[in-house]
C-alpha cells in the first residue's frame, strides 16, 4: 500500500464515507463446484452494484477513485488510488490475475479485479460472509444438501474439509485457481480434492493460523453468476510463497 505523507484527512472522510455508504444489494449467486460431488453457494454484488452505491458517498465526503488496469502480456495488473479533496490518497496493493487466451476471458479478468481491489480498498464487503461458519466448524454449518453425500475413500480428504479449506481460503481473498495453483507447486496435486485427509487436516491448520496473523480481505471469493463471468485467479509465481504443510 502506498499513501500520502499524511493520511488524517483521508482517513476521516473514509469513516465518514463507510458510515454513509448503504447495503449493497447482493443480486448475484456463485456456484462452486466440488471436485468431490456437489457445490455450495453464496451471494455477492458485482461491480456495477458496488460502483452504484459509492458513488454519492464518496462524492459527500470529498473522496474520488481511479483504477488502473494493465498487462504484461500474461498477466492482468489492477490498482486502485482513492483520492481526498485536501490532496491526500490511498493506493491499493497490486492485484494480478491471468489474462487468459480471449478477449472475453481478459475482460472477466479486468472486471474481478476491479471489483477485488475496489472494495478492500474503500473498507467495504460486498459479499456474504457466511461461509466463515465453514472454517471455524468442524462440520459443515450450512444446510443438509438434498442428495445424498458421497462416500469418502478411506485416506482421502471428507467433503467438510474440503468445505473448510475453501471457505478459510476465500476469507484470506484467494481465488479457487490460486489455491490449486499453489497446491500444484507445494504437493504436486491439481485439486484440493485429491488431498489426502492428514494433508488436508495440516493446510486447515495452516489456513487458520494465517488467518490469526493476517487480517483477510474482504470476501475475495471467486465469481460465477447465472449468466457466468468466468473468475480467474491470480497464479503464484517462482517468487510466490508456497503453502506449507
Amino acid at each position: 500500500m502506498r499513501t500520502s505523507d499524511s493520511i488524517a484527512a483521508i482517513a476521516e472522510a473514509l469513516s465518514k464515507f463507510q458510515a454513509a455508504v448503504p447495503a449493497i444489494p447482493k443480486k448475484r449467486t456463485a456456484t462452486v463446484p466440488m471436485k468431490s460431488g456437489g457445490s455450495y453457494s453464496y451471494k455477492y454484488a458485482d461491480l456495477s452494484d458496488i460502483i452504484d452505491a459509492v458513488r454519492a458517498p464518496l462524492a459527500a465526503n470529498g473522496l474520488s477513485y481511479v483504477q488502473s488496469v494493465a498487462s504484461d502480456g500474461a498477466n492482468i495488473i489492477c490498482t486502485t488510488l482513492v483520492m481526498h479533496s485536501s490532496g491526500e490518497f490511498i493506493e491499493s496493493d497490486v492485484m494480478m490475475l491471468p489474462a487468459g487466451a480471449t478477449p472475453q476471458t481478459a475482460g472477466s479478468a479486468i472486471t474481478y479485479a476491479r471489483r477485488y481491489s475496489l472494495a478492500p480498498a474503500l473498507g467495504i464487503s460486498p459479499d456474504e460472509d457466511d461461509d466463515g461458519n465453514a472454517a471455524t466448524n468442524s462440520t459443515d454449518a450450512r444446510p443438509a444438501a438434498k442428495a445424498a453425500t458421497p462416500a469418502t475413500a478411506p485416506g482421502k480428504l471428507t467433503e467438510g474439509q474440503q468445505k473448510a479449506i475453501y471457505a478459510i481460503a476465500h476469507e484470506l481473498g484467494w481465488s479457487d485457481e490460486y489455491l490449486h495453483a499453489s497446491l500444484k507447486r507445494s504437493k504436486g496435486i491439481d485439486h484440493v480434492g485429491d488431498l489426502a485427509k492428514a494433508d488436508a487436516s495440516a493446510l486447515i491448520e495452516t489456513l487458520k493460523q494465517k488467518q490469526a496473523d493476517k487480517k483477510p480481505a474482504p470476501e475475495p471469493e471467486p465469481e460465477s453468476a447465472p449468466e457466468p463471468e468466468s473468475e480467474p485467479a491470480p497464479v503464484p509465481g517462482d517468487d510466490s510463497e508456497d503453502i506449507p504443510f
